[in-house]
């Protein structure tokens, strides 16, 4: 049967009113149903209130970010594009397509300027949207034809087969059969997603690479010879060595990492860096994006996993009683 799916628009208003008309235009032409705060009126808490409500009817939701962070509401720290999208993430749960301007400065206008706090809110939210992989745009053109390859992902592909979506009364099946259609689109989710978890347990996303040096092995010497930071000044330290320092030193596991940061602290060249970057992607213990200035660490399941195990206290041997 034919279904429609209703896409909640969030972004923010003013300086990409023109872009949320076109988006709604794109929408309707595909055949699905646009939804977003120019359905309604109302200000303050009775905002989010009605968003809310739209937002149980959603299945989809289109997070658009340009050049502002938007309006915060008195008594709020976030600004309603950032409410949204965390009500959506936390309690919403609905698929989000995120798309992030590739240069948002370019966006700025005198009527809407940013301050230094704004830009600062902006960019710790864009960067919080990397496991999101954001598609980026530059015009309008571009964000319409991405978000029409997604629609076409998610309409002819069956990229969310359990998004559930609108069709006509008169072509409903029976309410057993939805339930029974629901419940095995439920357990095959279950079943994918405990397939990913074996296939990290056996290291099936290890480097294609046979020969690659593992973090037992060795670095080579002129990666650390020349290291001005004492952090790497081990005898022939390996590429753990270099790896839990950095987890430590930087907190790694808890929060992620300025790249920059972490090449200017081990005093590393830009050859010599981007080696190191390069070994433990392949390894499968970090992930590189883009942030909103420059690239950042992430740290994989793997990687994580590794940390933990190595700050991990354990127990100790008990003395031998006295007889």
């Amino acid at each position: 049967m034919g279904k429609r799916y209703q896409f909640f628009i969030s972004s923010t208003f003013w300086d990409l009113e023109n872009i949320r008309k076109e988006v709604r235009q794109s929408l309707l032409q595909s055949g699905q149903i646009p939804a977003g705060m120019e359905d309604f009126s109302a200000t303050g808490e009775a905002q989010m209130d009605m968003i809310e409500r739209v937002l149980k009817n959603c299945d989809f939701c289109i997070l658009i970010i340009g050049g502002r962070y938007g309006t915060v509401a008195e008594g709020h720290d976030k600004s309603y594009t950032e409410r949204e999208y965390e009500y959506i993430k936390d309690k919403a749960k609905l698929p989000i397509l995120a798309f992030t301007h590739t240069h948002p400065e370019e966006l700025e206008s005198p009527e809407h300027k940013e301050t230094n706090e704004t830009k600062a809110k902006l960019d710790k939210f864009r960067n919080s949207l990397h496991h999101l992989n954001p598609t980026p745009w530059g015009n309008s053109t571009e964000l319409l034809l991405a978000i029409k390859t997604s629609i076409m992902d998610i309409v002819t592909n069956g990229l969310y087969p359990e998004a559930i979506g609108w069709v006509r009364g008169n072509t409903v099946a029976s309410a057993d059969l939805t339930a029974e259609q629901n419940a095995l689109l439920k357990e095959n989710k279950a079943l994918k997603t405990e397939n990913e978890k074996l296939k990290t347990e056996l290291g099936k996303n290890e480097s294609a690479i046979p020969d690659i040096a593992g973090l037992d092995d060795v670095m080579a010497a002129e990666l650390w010879q020349h290291n001005a930071n004492v952090q790497l000044s081990l005898h022939k330290p390996t590429w753990g060595d270099l790896f839990f320092t950095i987890a430590k030193q930087f907190n790694i596991l808890r929060e992620d990492t300025h790249g920059e940061d972490i090449r200017q602290f081990f005093g590393f060249n830009e050859d010599a860096w981007q080696i190191v970057c390069v070994q433990f992607e392949e390894l499968g213990l970090i992930r590189i994006y883009n942030g909103a200035s420059d690239l950042w660490w992430s740290l994989t399941d793997k990687g994580e996993k590794l940390v933990r195990q190595a700050l991990t206290a354990r127990k100790q041997d008990k003395e031998a009683e006295s007889p």
